[in-house]
């Protein structure tokens, strides 16, 4: 009875934590053209937690939207990521 006991309640822990928490995030970048998507690209390669087929650029309103695992980092790593390529990122 004991050992059922102490399997469920692990199953209901493991059962209960998240393991991903995938959100959507537009930026303006002032300066984003054509030339400029490899640069973006590259300053994001180094994150596991964005979904890199979900970029949508835009550069006629200069945005460029993603999916992201929160879980794994914060909307401002990708900013900080942005801005240390030399790219100017609006901020909210």
């Amino acid at each position: 009875m004991r050992n059922i006991l102490f399997v469920a309640i692990l199953g209901v822990l493991f059962l209960g934590c998240r393991r991903e928490d995938i959100r959507e995030f537009e930026l303006v970048i002032d300066d984003l053209s054509q030339e400029r998507k490899a640069q973006v690209q590259s300053a994001l390669s180094r994150f596991a937690g964005i979904d890199k087929s979900s970029y949508v650029f835009d550069f006629d309103k200069k945005t460029l939207f993603l999916k992201y695992d929160s879980m794994q980092l914060a909307k401002e790593n990708i900013r900080q990521a942005l801005e240390e390529k030399g790219l100017k990122v609006k901020r909210d």
